[in-house]
């Protein structure tokens, strides 16, 4: 905890204490042990500490901000989905990763939020969001996935960011693909088969991602079907 934080929370404890408080009900005592800045304690109260948490995803501190989205994530609550959703788009890495980790917990109540920052505008942002969504592995975030890769098949060199979450993305589709295969609708099977063989980042130091093996897997489950 940083110093400025720590006198906070100790000027606020010592205040509450100087007026006798004292936490009548779990949420009290979530809310008690967030203005202390003890995170674990709070959420051992339960679905009484997700308000607390919540609220801390807008403490200064981006250590705290970190350390609130983690424990709401093992809170699993469906309430703090949107709450963490916005805590993807921090402007501390760390806080994005603890919110997206938070995201992946969840599962399935934070898949069309995650689907829906596929494409945000900041690639650190969409690149978390395709691996939470390969985690949570629904046949669902296909479409998602194939209008992010289509819309991306040659990317500039000033763009590596961005060459990273598609490759992200590939990668986690490929995860779905091979999972869940016989789950994936007709018209999402062709559009993976349509798909760009390879994702290239032009420039002096060319990278680029192989697609062909989305293209095999959807081949052979198209021809299973037929």
């Amino acid at each position: 905890m940083s110093g400025n934080r720590k006198n906070v929370c100790e000027a606020a404890e010592a205040s509450l204490k100087n007026m006798k408080f004292s936490p009548a009900n779990a949420k009290e005592r979530a809310e008690f042990s967030v203005i202390r800045g003890d995170f674990e304690t709070a959420s051992s109260e339960g679905a009484a500490a997700v308000p607390a948490l919540i609220k801390a995803l807008g403490f200064k501190d981006p250590n705290m901000r970190a350390k609130a989205a983690g424990m709401l994530g093992a809170l699993q609550s469906a309430e703090s989905v949107q709450p963490l959703l916005q805590a993807l788009k921090d402007h501390h890495a760390a806080v994005q990763e603890s919110a997206a980790k938070a995201l992946t917990s969840i599962g399935e109540a934070s898949r069309v939020g995650l689907e829906e920052a596929l494409a945000y505008y900041d690639a650190s942002v969409v690149r978390l969001a395709a691996i939470a969504l390969g985690e949570i592995g629904n046949p669902r975030s296909v479409p998602a996935f194939a209008d992010l890769i289509v819309a991306n098949a040659g990317i500039p060199a000033d763009y590596p960011e961005l060459f990273d979450a598609v490759s992200a993305a590939v990668e986690s589709l490929g995860r779905i693909a091979v999972r869940a295969a016989a789950e994936i609708a007709l018209p999402e099977l062709e559009r993976i088969a349509g798909l760009p063989r390879e994702i290239c980042l032009s420039g002096p130091s060319p990278r680029h991602v192989e697609c062909a093996f989305l293209h095999d897997l959807a081949a052979r489950e198209l021809l299973r079907r037929n």
